[in-house]
């Protein structure tokens, strides 16, 4: 336990969360659209490959998309000079 006199006589700043404004016209969170039909049918068979390992629809799920996000880099996205 720390004695009184090594405490810090002042008080803590508040937090505040950083707004970023690009954020505000982003898509909510769960929005699919943004994927090519490649990668939805990807994130199918991935899905249901963790369902028949045990593991629940709901965790499943957001293993598969954390997945495809990993390989292919998020939503759509094709041509020259893309990957990076």
């Amino acid at each position: 336990m720390r004695s009184p006199e090594n405490r810090n006589p002042l008080p803590r700043p508040a937090v505040f969360p950083r707004v970023n404004p690009t954020q505000e016209a982003a898509m909510p969170q769960g929005d699919k659209r943004a994927y090519t039909p490649k990668q939805k049918r990807k994130a199918q068979h991935i899905e249901e490959g963790y369902e028949k390992r045990g593991v629940s629809k709901e965790e499943a799920e957001k293993r598969a998309w954390a997945t495809v996000n990993k390989q292919d880099g998020g939503g759509k996205r094709s041509g020259s000079g893309r990957k990076g």
